[in-house]
C-alpha cells in the first residue's frame, strides 16, 4: 500500500517536473517586449535642431534605442542599484529574495520587493496580481524570459518602458529632455541621475523634485562605486560634476510645418520616430519677422492673416514656412495653415498661361487687342475687363503679362484650349484643378481655380529650372524603430513648358521696364539684384499674392482672411508685394543671387514698339525682344511714311474712347 503510494507521488512528482519543464521551455511571444504605446515623433531641422515632438495618443515622449544606443555608465547605474546579480543571475536572484523576505517579516511590512530587473519587466508585460500565487507567477515568468531571451534584449526591453517623470518614457527621451543629449553619450554623473529615477518617475521627477533626485543621483554613484562598476577618479569626479537640468521649453517654432511632417510622414512611414526636415530655422525665424512686420502696414484694411513658403530654387526644397502669423490666435484662425489651403491666385498663374502660349509657337513681341471683347461661353457672352477698367489697344506679350493685363489674357487662351492649358497647370504640380476646362471656361487665364500657396511656389520651380517642374520636398530622412533611417527622395522632376518659354517669362516678369505701369511702388521695381515677380488679387479683394524668383529661391506671399471676408483694397502689388521684397532682402542679405542663362536658341532682335514687328523707317519707336534664333518676322503693319498710322478695325473704339488713357498706371492684378 505504502509502495503504491509512493509511487504514484512520484509519478506525480515527474508529471509536475515535466509540465514546468515544458512551460519554461515554451517560448514567450517576441511582441510582449515592445511597449505599450505609441512612439512620440520628432521633427528637426535641416542642421538637426529641434523643432517639435510630437506625443502618442497614449503615453507620453516615447524613443525606442536599441541596447547599444545605451551609454555603458548607465547601464552599469541601473545594475548597480535595480540589480546587481543581473548579468549571472537566470531571471530570480534567490539571495535577494531571501534577503527581502527576512527584511519583511522582521519590519513585519514590505520594506524591499527583491525583484530582479527580469521579474519587474515581467510585471509590466502581464501585471501579475500583486499576492502570494502572482510572486509565484512572476517568478515563473521571469524564468521563461530568461530562456526566450538575451539578457540585452530583456535589459533595453524594460529600460526602454521606464517612467522618467515629465511625460517621459526611456533613456532616449529622458535623456534629450533633460540633457539636450542622446543616451549613448551620457557621462556618469549624467547616467546616475537617470539611473535614480527608474526607482519612480513620480517620486524623483527631475523638474518637481529635483533636491530629492539629485540626492538619488549620489547614492547611485556611491552604489557604482560599491560595485566596482566606476573607478575612484570617476566617482570624485562626478560627485564634483554635479548635475544641470534643461529648462522646459513651451517655444514651439514653424508649428504648421512640424504639423505637416507629422500627418504626411507617419502616413508613409508608421513606425516613424524621427524626421530630419529641409527647413532652416534660421530662414524660418526671418521670415517670420519680415510677415509679421509686412501686415502691420496693411492691418487696418482687413488684412487678418498672411502666409509664405521660402523654397530652394535648384531643389524645391523648403527652406520656411509660415502657415499664419499666430498659430494660437483663435479669433483669426491662425491654426489653419494658409500654405496648404486653397485659394484662388488670381494673375499669379499668368505667367503658366504665357509659356503656354509661347510654346504655341508665339514670342514674347507678339501683339493682341486689348479692346473691349465678347467671347461666347455657356449660357452667354464673357467680358472680361482689366483690373483698371480701361483698354490699352495693342499689347505685346510682355506688356500684357508684365503689366498683368485681364482682356489680352483671355483672348490669347481662347485662341488655343483650356484644358490643354489645364493639363499644364497640371503638369506643373497644381493638382488641385481637378475639373475639366469645359468647368473653368477662359476664365482660368485669370486665376479662378483654387490652389495651395505651397504648390504654387512649387510650380514656379518650372521656370528656375529651365521648364521642368520639381515637386516642393520637406523631409529628407526619417528615422524609424531599431534606428532604421530612410532617405526620403526628392519627386521626379518632368518637362511642363521649353526652355525657351521659361527663360523668356522670367526675362519679361525681371524687366523693370515692362512692369512699371503694374507697380507703382519702388518695392515692386526697384530690387537691388535681378528678381521674377508677378502678383495676383482675387476677385473682391478677398487674397493677394506675390510670388519672386531668382536661381536661388522661391517666395511666395499670401494675404487676406481665412473667414473669407474682403480686405480693403489690399492688392498684391500694394499689400503682398512690400512682404516679399523684405524676404528677398533677407535671404539675400549676405549673398549676390546668380542670374538666369540665356539659352543658346534664344536671341535678340529690334522690333517695332507698337506692332511687335521688325521695325521700318516710318516706326517712331523700337525696342529689343527676344524671339527663337532664326525666326522671321514681317515687317510693321501699323506704320507707313508719313507719319501715317493704320490700325486693324478692331482698333477703332480704343482709338476713338480710350487711347489717351493707354499709359494710365495700375492696371493689372
Amino acid at each position: 500500500m505504502i509502495l503504491g503510494i509512493g509511487v504514484i507521488l512520484f509519478i506525480l512528482l515527474v508529471f509536475c517536473f515535466l509540465k514546468i519543464n515544458s512551460y519554461l521551455n515554451t517560448p514567450v511571444d517576441r511582441s510582449l517586449l515592445a511597449n505599450g504605446f505609441g512612439n512620440a515623433f520628432t521633427v528637426y531641422d535641416r542642421h538637426g535642431m529641434h523643432i517639435k515632438t510630437f506625443l502618442p495618443s497614449e503615453g507620453g515622449v516615447h524613443i525606442p534605442v536599441p541596447y547599444e544606443g545605451l551609454s555603458p555608465h548607465l547601464i552599469n547605474a541601473v545594475v548597480a542599484v535595480e540589480d546587481k546579480r543581473f548579468f549571472s543571475h537566470h531571471g530570480v536572484d534567490i539571495i535577494s529574495l531571501f534577503r527581502a523576505a527576512t527584511q519583511n517579516i522582521i519590519g513585519r511590512r514590505v520594506v524591499s520587493g527583491g525583484s530582479t530587473i527580469t521579474q519587474q519587466l515581467v510585471r509590466r508585460v502581464h501585471r501579475v496580481p500583486k499576492n502570494l500565487f502572482g510572486k509565484a507567477e512572476e517568478i515563473f515568468l521571469a524564468l521563461r524570459y530568461e530562456r526566450s531571451f538575451s539578457k540585452k534584449e530583456i535589459f533595453i526591453a524594460y529600460m526602454n518602458g521606464v517612467f522618467f517623470g515629465d511625460n517621459t518614457y526611456g533613456p532616449e527621451a529622458a535623456a534629450r529632455r533633460f540633457f539636450g543629449t542622446d543616451a549613448r553619450t551620457l557621462t556618469p554623473s549624467e547616467a546616475a541621475f537617470l539611473a535614480g529615477i527608474v526607482k519612480s518617475g513620480m517620486k524623483f521627477d527631475p523638474y518637481r523634485r529635483f533636491s530629492r533626485a539629485d540626492e538619488r543621483r549620489r547614492y547611485v554613484l556611491v552604489r557604482m562605486r560599491a560595485e566596482k562598476l566606476l573607478s575612484e577618479r570617476d566617482h570624485r569626479m562626478a560627485i564634483a560634476e554635479g548635475i544641470a537640468v534643461k529648462e522646459r521649453s513651451t517655444a514651439f517654432p514653424a508649428p504648421h510645418f512640424a504639423l505637416y511632417i507629422r500627418d504626411s510622414m507617419r502616413t508613409r512611414f508608421p513606425d516613424a520616430l524621427s524626421a530630419t526636415s529641409t527647413l532652416d530655422l534660421s530662414v524660418q525665424g526671418n521670415m517670420e519677422t519680415v510677415l509679421r512686420n509686412g501686415l502691420k502696414r496693411v492691418a487696418s484694411r482687413n488684412a487678418a492673416n498672411a502666409a509664405l513658403i521660402v523654397l530652394d530654387a535648384k531643389t524645391a526644397q523648403v527652406r520656411a514656412m509660415v502657415g499664419s502669423l499666430d498659430y494660437l490666435d483663435e479669433e483669426n484662425a491662425g491654426m489653419i495653415n494658409g500654405a496648404r489651403s486653397l485659394r484662388q491666385p488670381g494673375s499669379a498663374l499668368k505667367p503658366f498661361l504665357y509659356a503656354y502660349v509661347l510654346d504655341k509657337g508665339n514670342s514674347p513681341a507678339d501683339i493682341i487687342a486689348d479692346v473691349p471683347t465678347s467671347i461666347p461661353v455657356a449660357g452667354g457672352q464673357y467680358s472680361p475687363e482689366n483690373f483698371d477698367r480701361k483698354f490699352h489697344g495693342p499689347v505685346s506679350i510682355r506688356d500684357s503679362l508684365a503689366s498683368s493685363l485681364n482682356v489680352p489674357a483671355v483672348k490669347w487662351l481662347a485662341r488655343y484650349s483650356v484644358e490643354e492649358y489645364r493639363q499644364l497647370l497640371i503638369r506643373a504640380g497644381l493638382t488641385t484643378i481637378r475639373r475639366d476646362g469645359s468647368y473653368y471656361g477662359v476664365s482660368l487665364a485669370l486665376g479662378t481655380a483654387e490652389v495651395r500657396l505651397a504648390d504654387l511656389a512649387g510650380a514656379y520651380t518650372v521656370f528656375a529650372n529651365e521648364g521642368y517642374y520639381i515637386p516642393p520636398s520637406y523631409v529628407s530622412a526619417v528615422r524609424s524603430g531599431g534606428g532604421t533611417v530612410h532617405s526620403v527622395p526628392a519627386g521626379n522632376k518632368r518637362r511642363v513648358v521649353s526652355p525657351e518659354a521659361a527663360y523668356m517669362i522670367v526675362n519679361i516678369l525681371t524687366d523693370r521696364n515692362a512692369r512699371l505701369r503694374a507697380f507703382p511702388d519702388p518695392r515692386g521695381i526697384i530690387f537691388p539684384f535681378d528678381i521674377a515677380v508677378k502678383t495676383g488679387t482675387s476677385k473682391n479683394f478677398r487674397d493677394a499674392w506675390a510670388v519672386g524668383l531668382t536661381p536661388d529661391h522661391i517666395v511666395a506671399v499670401w494675404i487676406g482672411d481665412f473667414h473669407g471676408s474682403a480686405m480693403e483694397h489690399v492688392s498684391g502689388g500694394g499689400g503682398a508685394l512690400p512682404i516679399l521684397y523684405d524676404a528677398f532682402l533677407s535671404l539675400n542679405e549676405k549673398a549676390v543671387p546668380s542670374v538666369f542663362p540665356m539659352p543658346e536658341s534664344v536671341e535678340r532682335c529690334s522690333v517695332c514698339t507698337m506692332s511687335g514687328q521688325t521695325p521700318t523707317a516710318a516706326c517712331p519707336q523700337t525696342r529689343e525682344e527676344l524671339i527663337l534664333r532664326g525666326t522671321e518676322r514681317a515687317p510693321c503693319r501699323f506704320h507707313f511714311p508719313g507719319s501715317v498710322l493704320a490700325l486693324p478695325k478692331e482698333y477703332d473704339h480704343w482709338r476713338a474712347h480710350v487711347r489717351s488713357d493707354a499709359a494710365a498706371s495700375d492696371p493689372g492684378e
